[in-house]
C-alpha cells in the first residue's frame, strides 16, 4: 500500500509555522532560564533568532505578531542578537497592522545603541512623514523621545542634532498632545548641558519666530513657554538679543500662561541689552530701547488674563523709572556742558 506523499508546501502551512514559535518559544524560556549558569549558548540564541526572522516574515500576521513578542523576550537578555536585525523591525513599521507597528516600536527601544541611534531615528521620522493617522504619529512622536531620552540620554552622543530632532517633531507634527513632553526635554537640555546652549538660544529664536499658531496644537503651545524661558535665561548666548527680544514682543493670540513668561523674558532680554548700552555709555540709545519695548509692551496690558496684565504693568514701571533717570541725567549732563 502506497503511502499518501506530503505536499512540498507543507512545512510552511500556518499549523507547522506555529508549532515551529511553540518550539522556539520554548527554547527561548529554557535558555534564559539557564542562562546565569550557562553562558555559552550564543549559538542557540543565533539559531531561535533566524527562525524567528521567519515568522516576522511571513504574510500571516498572527505569526508575524508571535515572532515579534518572543523576540522582544531574547531583546531583554541578548540584545546584541536582535540588533542585528533592526532593518527587519524598522520594516514592520509600515505593516498595515497596527498592532505589529506598536510591537516593533516597543523592539527598537532596546536595541538603541550609540552607534546606531541617529540612524534609527531618522529612519522613524521618515516613518512620521508617511504615517496616517495622527494617534500612530503621535505614538512615533513619543517613542522617538522615549528612546533618546531614556537612561539619561546615555545613547545620545550629540546634544545638538537632539535639539534638530526636537524642533523636526514639532514641525512635523503641530497638532500632537505631547507638546508638554516635548517642551521638557528642550528645557532639560538647555539646562543640564551647557555647551549646547549657544547653539539652543539660537534655535529657540528660530522656533519662536517660525512657529504656526494652529487651533489643533493646544498642547504644542508647551513648546513656545520653554523656548521663551530658554532665551530669556540664557541670554549671553544670543547672536542677536535685540532680534529675539522683537520676535517676544510681536503681538501674538497665545494663552494666558505664554504670554506669561513671554513678558517675564522680555526683561530679561531687556536688562542685557540695557546693560551693553550703559558698558558702552550709550545713554540715548538706552532711551530709544526703554521707549521701544514700553510701546510693544502695551498689547501685553491689555491681555485678559489678570497676572499677564500685572506682569507687563510692572515691567512698564520698573522701565519707566528707568527711562526718567536717564532722561534727568542727561538734562543736567548738558547743563553741565
Amino acid at each position: 500500500k502506497n503511502e499518501p506523499k506530503t505536499k512540498p508546501n507543507s512545512l510552511n502551512s500556518t499549523s507547522a509555522m506555529s508549532l515551529l514559535y511553540e518550539c522556539i518559544n520554548t527554547v527561548i524560556a529554557v535558555l534564559i532560564s539557564i542562562s546565569s549558569g550557562m553562558p555559552n549558548h550564543s549559538a542557540s540564541i543565533q539559531l531561535c533568532v533566524q527562525k524567528l526572522r521567519i515568522l516576522i516574515e511571513d504574510s500571516d500576521q498572527n505569526l508575524k505578531y508571535l515572532g515579534l513578542l518572543a523576540m522582544s523576550k531574547i531583546l531583554k537578555t541578548h540584545p546584541k542578537s536582535v540588533q542585528a536585525h533592526k532593518d527587519l523591525i524598522l520594516a514592520c513599521l509600515d505593516d498595515k497592522d497596527e498592532s505589529i507597528r506598536l510591537r516593533a516600536l516597543d523592539l527598537l527601544y532596546g536595541m538603541v545603541s550609540k552607534k546606531n541611534l541617529m540612524e534609527i531615528v531618522k529612519r522613524l521620522l521618515g516613518h512620521m512623514e508617511r504615517a496616517e493617522g495622527s494617534a500612530y504619529r503621535d505614538e512615533l512622536l513619543y517613542k522617538v523621545i522615549e528612546i533618546c531620552a531614556q537612561s539619561s540620554y546615555l545613547y545620545v552622543t550629540n546634544f545638538e542634532w537632539y535639539l534638530t530632532v526636537l524642533v523636526e517633531l514639532i514641525q512635523l507634527e503641530a497638532g500632537s498632545r505631547h507638546g508638554r513632553l516635548i517642551a521638557e526635554q528642550l528645557l532639560d537640555v538647555a539646562i543640564r548641558v551647557p555647551v549646547v546652549r549657544q547653539f539652543a538660544v539660537n534655535e529657540m529664536t528660530n522656533l519662536l519666530d517660525t512657529f504656526t499658531v494652529s487651533a489643533q496644537s493646544n498642547s504644542m503651545y508647551e513648546v513656545l513657554y520653554a523656548a521663551a524661558w530658554i532665551v530669556g535665561e540664557f541670554a549671553g548666548e544670543l547672536e542677536d538679543a535685540e532680534k529675539t527680544l522683537n520676535i517676544l514682543l510681536r503681538p501674538r493670540l497665545l494663552p494666558g500662561h505664554i504670554q506669561g513668561v513671554y513678558v517675564q523674558n522680555v526683561i530679561k532680554l531687556f536688562a542685557r541689552l540695557a546693560t551693553t548700552c550703559l558698558e558702552l555709555q550709550d545713554l540715548p540709545g538706552l532711551v530709544t530701547l526703554c521707549d521701544h519695548v514700553l510701546d510693544k509692551l502695551q498689547h501685553f496690558n491689555g491681555s485678559s488674563d489678570i497676572e499677564v496684565q500685572e506682569r507687563a504693568n510692572s515691567a512698564c514701571m520698573l522701565i519707566e523709572m528707568l527711562r526718567n533717570q536717564l532722561t534727568t541725567s542727561t538734562d543736567a549732563m548738558a547743563m553741565d556742558t
